[in-house]
């Protein structure tokens, strides 16, 4: 066995040349850079007002608009919608009764809100003949 007095003195680690003179510097140089802030945290303190305010948006525009389609289909008076819906090629004369399905009525109220968009809430009846009958 070897003892402690048999192990040869030498030291196995070499710094380069002038590394503890630059020592000092390297240090104080890393410690003065300012630590970058979170890049996530600065956009999201930006980003969330704006995400607020455009679902407030989206909101309020749905509402009014939903309001004013009504306001529009209101509006319109009853020879000029029984003339539509004589164009739309549905028999009324039928006696069996008609039942609307959920699809019927949702492509109806599509169909109809389309065309008063496309017309500006006025329908040009000037290619039918209106034929006027007493209830």
């Amino acid at each position: 066995m070897k003892k402690l007095e048999d192990i040869p003195k030498k030291d196995p680690f070499i710094a380069p040349a002038g590394y503890f003179d630059k020592l000092p510097g390297m240090v104080q140089a890393r410690i003065a850079q300012p630590k970058q802030a979170v890049a996530g945290l600065s956009i999201l303190k930006f980003a969330m007002p704006v995400a607020v305010l455009l679902v407030l948006g989206i909101f309020w525009y749905f509402n009014s608009t939903s309001a004013n389609v009504e306001d529009k289909l209101s509006a319109i008076e009853t020879n000029q919608l029984i003339a539509y819906l004589d164009t739309t090629g549905l028999n009324w004369d039928d006696d069996e009764p008609f039942s609307w399905q959920p699809e019927d009525v949702m492509e109806l109220e599509n169909r109809m809100y389309n065309e008063l968009l496309e017309a500006e809430t006025t329908l040009d009846l000037s290619e039918y003949e209106l034929i006027e009958e007493e209830i």
